[in-house]
């Protein structure tokens, strides 16, 4: 597998251009002198330290409006330089190059001014520029010049022409030669030029002035002056390396020279022979430098023609050897001669190709070298995980090891064992897979170089494409020799023609046979001419244009003989002999079809026998849905034919005994001969009993079921005679025992009466007590109603709006109370009369449950309580909705009003054998045990204010157990003081189950 790495283009870095490693270097060295310098300079003014001013306290120090101008000066030629973006680049230099020139301007101003007049400008007088023109501060006149020249160098720079940068280097020379004047006199002690009035030089401020021009010449190394420095040429290097000796050489012999006149050197002839001699070693000096820079060139040179050379020589190899794999047969063959001449070309004493068996799922020995026959019969099979070549066949990747001596990786002990020390294995990949391995060892080197592993890489790639060309071929030659001997045997007339001109390129034996004609004459022949219809043609070129292929389509074909037979063809694009073609396959179905034409003649003839017979006759298939209704059954009916073939079969049955008839029809598949009685609904609602003989009519496998035919009898007449017989006997039956009870009903009369009496005792006192806490129950809101009205009527005028608000807010809580109270005695009061009808349906539970969570929704928002459900699928009961409305609403507010603000309130449901169980759960004050049984019973009041002292009469919770065991179920409750309560409630889930009690 290819290396990711290796091929990467790397990014340049910010600080990079196209200068020579030694000019850039050279570029970020005065860069930084310049901002040393700079910065010690200020150091010194702050801090008053001569030494960090001038060096020496004899020589002038440098100003501080000069040390701003460089930090400034050099920060715009480093922006120059780097890759910053290109708004900063113009912005940045700009603004700097204008605050430069200013300065300089502005001081060259003052000092002409104080050359001409004697006296300082009024400009070195304010205040608050002392600090840049002040005489003390102030730079001096030639400092000034060189500034001011330097900030227009600044404008050129950014430009960033060649003609700009050209301009640019004119204008720094003479700056650079007198910036390189001023260190030199220091350093030869003439400082005549320092000491003149407005014209001296600090030491430090030439030293800058060099580092900038240094950075001003570099940093546009494509102009005229400096492309004979930075030229990659055998010119530019010299120049590069005689540069700086050049630059110091004649300083050298200059402070000879001075320092000789000065001691009387060159009065004697002695000092004259040591001062030639001086300078006869500082130009041999050069000459040395000189030559060893040539010198240096010609070595790189040499290295680099062998280098060349070598590349050429793997480049030769390398193409030798794909033209050969390119076109052998057996490439495997060529592993070994191959690999032995890479081997030497790269200094290697071993190699080893492996290739992957993939039908026992092993590696398999096919070349090496460097080792015994002994050892390679030891490592001929090795199985994939084994040894590094065994990793490769499951990863995929290339194995380098170096220097074995320092690695501890236990798949590299097999190859360590042969005494290699350095080792590379790449894997040989055929579409993302590996086919094999082929790797390279060395006893004499301890690694390889990335040319030698790039070598390996192309050897190995060219090695897996010639063994994965053959292999495919192969694989290609077998397809067709599999494709070939499949259709010579086929039974299916298969046919290739060529898509351009539709002539055939094969036919297989069964295709000569269909259409009579021999393999000769039908390859003569274009394919659309054996079809018989021209509309078919057409259909069949526009479904291949829709959709590219045509799949059993029934089409009429011809023989030779002019014959016809019908086919089920299909069309498919294909490549054949690298052509583009189409297959063509079809098998006869002539008799099919004769077949389907006499199974509709019989099929016609028998739905006309059944739709003319007197008799109720029926059809349907095993799903139950109806096939066929004749007439004599829609006249029994009322329905037609077309209003019910195509449904389910109980649309016909009443609902009433729906599963009962549906069980009855499914009985009778089982049975070949079923009679069974049917309740029919007519079309007006009328119920008729039929009597059904059903058969089953069966596939040729005399055990699948087609279809159900029924023929019915309707016996609704006979039926309801019987039923007269049955209930005139019933009447005798009941008259006798009438006679035997009456005495014994007469006594159980008596005592039901006496029991009676002392029941409507209890009762008449327990509804006493009843009304007794409604009344009281409603004094309360009357009261509440009665006092806020009369304080509002008649206060009124005194009341502001809030007070008012308060007022409205009681009343109409006042009322709101008393019209629950009158609304739950109301539904009491008809439950217990007989008033109140039980009308069950079925209901939707949760969509039941969730509209009564809406509408509680305004209290739990006010007391912001969590009110939710947990029911998230259909339930459904057969149950009064009224009823249950009421028992969800009054157990629901009940639950939110005991519950404090911030609670929560969750309502759940779920089906337990027949039942429909509900439940209402909150979090809040609870109930104690001694008060849960009092909750329900009529004859006790137990009503206590809500969290928010909102009143109650106890009557919903008396209501709610009322209804629910009206529907035949039940209500209790759980609770924990000042824990929760959970209401729960069960309903029947069936229809006949209790519901009329």
């Amino acid at each position: 597998m290819a290396d990711k790495n290796n091929n990467q283009i790397s990014r340049p870095h910010w600080y990079s251009s196209d200068l020579p490693p030694s000019l850039q270097t050279a570029v970020w060295i005065s860069v930084f002198i310049v901002f040393a310098l700079s910065i010690l300079d200020l150091a010194g003014w702050i801090f008053d330290l001569t030494f960090l001013k001038s060096i020496l306290a004899k020589w002038i120090p440098m100003k501080i409006i000069t040390a701003y101008c460089f930090i400034f000066t050099a920060t715009a030629l480093v922006i120059i330089k780097v890759n910053a973006p290109v708004i900063i680049k113009q912005i940045i230099p700009g603004v700097v190059a204008i605050l430069v020139s200013l300065v300089s301007l502005a001081t060259l101003y003052v000092c002409l001014y104080h050359i001409s007049t004697g006296h300082e400008s009024s400009l070195a007088e304010v205040s608050y520029l002392t600090f840049c023109f002040a005489p003390e501060s102030r730079m001096s006149f030639f400092e000034a010049c060189i500034f001011f020249i330097i900030g227009n160098i600044v404008f050129l720079l950014m430009a960033d022409k060649t003609k700009t940068s050209n301009l640019a280097h004119v204008l720094i020379i003479p700056i650079a030669l007198i910036s390189y004047f001023i260190p030199a006199s220091y350093l030869l002690g003439v400082y005549s030029v320092t000491e003149l009035i407005h014209m001296s030089v600090a030491l430090t401020t030439g030293i800058a002035f060099c580092g900038i021009c240094t950075v001003v010449l570099l940093i546009k190394p494509d102009t005229w002056f400096l492309k004979v420095f930075t030229a990659r040429d055998t010119g530019g290097i010299i120049a590069r390396k005689l540069l700086l000796p050049l630059m110091i050489l004649p300083v050298v012999i200059a402070w000879l020279r001075i320092n000789g006149e000065r001691t009387g050197m060159f009065k004697s002839n002695e000092g004259i022979v040591l001062v030639a001699l001086t300078y006869t070693c500082c130009f041999l000096a050069l000459i040395w430098l000189t030559a060893r820079s040539v010198n240096k060139i010609d070595l790189k040179r040499h290295a680099s023609e062998e280098a060349l050379k070598k590349s050429y020589a793997r480049l030769e190899l390398l193409s030798e050897t794909a033209n050969r794999l390119l076109v052998s047969k057996n490439p495997q063959e060529l592993v070994n001669e191959l690999c032995n001449r890479v081997m030497k070309f790269l200094d290697c004493q071993f190699f080893f190709n492996f290739i992957v068996d993939d039908t026992v799922r092993k590696l398999h020995l096919n070349t090496y070298a460097g080792i015994s026959v002994k050892s390679a019969q030891k490592i001929e099979w090795l199985d994939f995980g084994v040894a590094d070549c065994g990793y490769i066949v499951l990863d995929g990747n290339r194995i380098v090891a170096k220097n074995f001596s320092d690695t501890s990786d236990p798949r590299t002990d097999l190859i360590r064992s042969f005494g290699i020390k350095a080792y590379a294995r790449h894997p040989l990949l055929s579409r993302d897979k590996v086919i094999g391995t082929l790797s390279f060892g060395s006893s004499t080197q301890i690694s390889f170089s990335e040319e030698d592993l790039s070598m390996m890489k192309i050897v190995t790639d060219q090695v897996a494409i010639a063994i994965s060309r053959i292999r495919n071929e192969n694989a290609l030659r077998e397809s067709e020799e599999r494709f070939k001997a499949m259709a010579e045997v086929s039974p299916v007339g298969m046919g290739v023609v060529e898509f351009a001109s539709g002539k055939f390129l094969y036919i297989n034996p069964s295709y000569e046979q269909y259409f009579g004609y021999d393999k000769d004459e039908l390859l003569s022949k274009k394919a659309p001419e054996i079809f018989l219809d021209t509309k078919d043609k057409e259909l069949i070129y526009k479904k291949l244009e829709e959709d590219n292929f045509v799949s059993n389509y029934e089409v009429k074909l011809k023989r030779k003989d002019g014959s016809s037979f019908w086919s089920m063809s299909s069309i498919r694009p294909i490549k054949f002999i690298n052509k583009p073609a189409l297959l063509e396959t079809f098998i006869d179905i002539t008799d099919h079809k004769r077949a389907e034409k006499e199974l509709q003649s019989t099929k016609d003839y028998l739905e006309n026998l059944i739709n003319y017979a007197n008799a109720p006759i029926i059809v349907w298939n095993p799903d139950t849905r109806i096939q066929l209704f004749n007439h004599a059954f829609e006249h029994l009916t009322g329905y037609s034919s077309s209003e019910v073939e195509g449904k389910m079969l109980d649309v016909l049955f009443p609902k009433a005994s729906l599963k009962e008839s549906n069980a009855k029809i499914k009985d009778a598949l089982t049975e070949n001969w079923k009679t069974i009685e049917i309740p029919i609904l007519t079309k007006n609602k009328e119920i008729r009993t039929v009597l059904w003989n059903s058969a089953n009519i069966y596939d040729t496998d005399r055990k699948t079921v087609l279809s159900t035919i029924a023929q019915g009898n309707d016996i609704t007449e006979r039926i309801d005679a019987e039923q007269k017989v049955k209930e005139r006997t019933k009447d005798l039956e009941l008259a006798n025992l009438q006679l035997k009870q009456e005495l014994t009903e007469r006594f159980q009369a008596q005592q039901a009466l006496r029991k009676s009496e002392i029941q409507l005792k209890e009762l008449n006192a327990t509804k006493d007590k009843f009304f007794n806490i409604v009344a009281h129950d409603l004094k309360n809101p009357f009261t509440s109603l009665l006092g806020s009205s009369e304080l509002l009527s008649k206060n009124i005028d005194q009341l502001d709006n809030e007070k008012i608000q308060n007022l409205a807010t009681i009343l109409n809580d006042s009322a709101k109370s008393g019209y629950a109270i009158l609304q739950n005695l109301l539904d009491w009061s008809r439950s217990q009369t007989g008033m109140l009808k039980f009308n069950p349906e079925r209901i939707n539970l949760r969509k039941l449950i969730d509209e009564n969570i809406l509408n509680q929704e305004l209290f739990s928002t006010n007391k912001e309580i969590e009110l939710y459900s947990e029911v998230k699928e259909d339930i459904f009961i057969f149950a009064d909705k009224n009823m249950i409305n009421t028992v969800l609403r009054n157990i629901l507010s009940n639950a939110l009003k005991f519950t404090y603000r911030y609670g929560k309130v969750v309502v759940s449901a779920l089906i337990d054998s027949d039942d429909a169980i509900i439940s209402v759960k909150d979090n809040g004050i609870g109930i104690s045990k001694e008060n849960i049984d009092k909750l329900f019973r009529i004859d006790t009041k137990y009503s206590m204010p809500g969290t928010n002292n909102e009143q109650g009469t106890g009557l919903g919770l008396k209501l709610s157990r009322e209804f629910v065991e009206k529907h035949g179920g039940r209500i209790w409750v759980e609770s924990i003081e000042f824990q929760g309560s959970e209401f729960t409630f069960s309903i029947p889930q069936m229809k006949d189950n209790h519901l009329m009690k």
